[in-house]
Protein backbone atom coordinates (compact mmCIF):
# COMPACT_ATOMS: atom_id res chain seq x y z
CA UNK A 1 0.00 0.00 0.00
CA UNK A 2 1.41 3.55 -1.22
CA UNK A 3 0.76 6.53 1.27
CA UNK A 4 0.06 9.48 -0.54
CA UNK A 5 1.08 13.01 1.08
CA UNK A 6 -1.85 15.03 1.33
CA UNK A 7 -0.17 18.30 0.74
CA UNK A 8 3.52 19.31 -1.06
CA UNK A 9 4.77 22.54 -1.13
CA UNK A 10 7.57 25.03 -0.51
CA UNK A 11 8.17 24.76 3.69
CA UNK A 12 8.82 20.55 2.51
CA UNK A 13 11.49 19.31 4.70
CA UNK A 14 11.57 22.64 7.16
CA UNK A 15 11.24 21.73 10.95
CA UNK A 16 10.13 24.69 13.65
CA UNK A 17 12.77 25.36 16.64
CA UNK A 18 10.71 24.77 19.25
CA UNK A 19 12.78 27.15 21.72
CA UNK A 20 12.60 30.05 19.30
CA UNK A 21 10.03 28.95 16.83
CA UNK A 22 12.39 30.25 14.20
CA UNK A 23 11.91 27.64 10.61
CA UNK A 24 15.09 26.22 9.75
CA UNK A 25 15.23 22.89 6.61
CA UNK A 26 17.67 20.19 8.10
CA UNK A 27 19.85 18.29 5.73
CA UNK A 28 17.70 15.63 3.93
CA UNK A 29 18.15 12.70 6.41
CA UNK A 30 19.69 13.96 8.83
CA UNK A 31 19.39 12.45 12.72
CA UNK A 32 20.30 15.82 14.18
CA UNK A 33 19.89 19.57 13.41
CA UNK A 34 20.75 22.53 15.29
CA UNK A 35 18.76 25.71 15.02
CA UNK A 36 20.56 28.74 12.74
CA UNK A 37 19.20 31.66 15.39
CA UNK A 38 19.35 29.95 18.59
CA UNK A 39 21.94 26.91 18.26
CA UNK A 40 19.74 24.48 20.16
CA UNK A 41 20.16 20.86 18.71
CA UNK A 42 17.12 19.12 18.02
CA UNK A 43 16.87 15.33 17.06
CA UNK A 44 15.45 14.98 13.69
CA UNK A 45 13.11 12.04 12.17
CA UNK A 46 12.21 11.54 8.81
CA UNK A 47 8.71 10.13 8.46
CA UNK A 48 8.14 10.46 4.56
CA UNK A 49 11.03 11.03 2.46
CA UNK A 50 10.43 15.08 2.28
CA UNK A 51 8.65 15.12 5.88
CA UNK A 52 10.89 16.07 8.59
CA UNK A 53 9.70 16.23 12.22
CA UNK A 54 11.59 17.71 15.63
CA UNK A 55 11.86 14.66 17.95
CA UNK A 56 13.02 16.40 20.84
CA UNK A 57 16.34 18.25 22.23
CA UNK A 58 19.77 16.46 22.21
CA UNK A 59 19.82 16.45 25.82
CA UNK A 60 23.86 16.52 26.51
CA UNK A 61 24.17 19.50 23.98
CA UNK A 62 20.90 21.49 25.79
CA UNK A 63 21.73 24.37 27.67
CA UNK A 64 21.21 24.51 31.54
CA UNK A 65 21.21 28.19 32.60
CA UNK A 66 19.19 30.86 30.67
CA UNK A 67 20.59 32.45 28.76
CA UNK A 68 19.39 36.26 28.45
CA UNK A 69 20.56 37.14 25.25
CA UNK A 70 18.27 34.72 23.66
Amino acid sequence: MKIKKIMEGPRDGEVRCQACFTRFRPKPGAESADCPKCGIVWRISWPYPKTAKVRGPVWDTYPTEIDENV
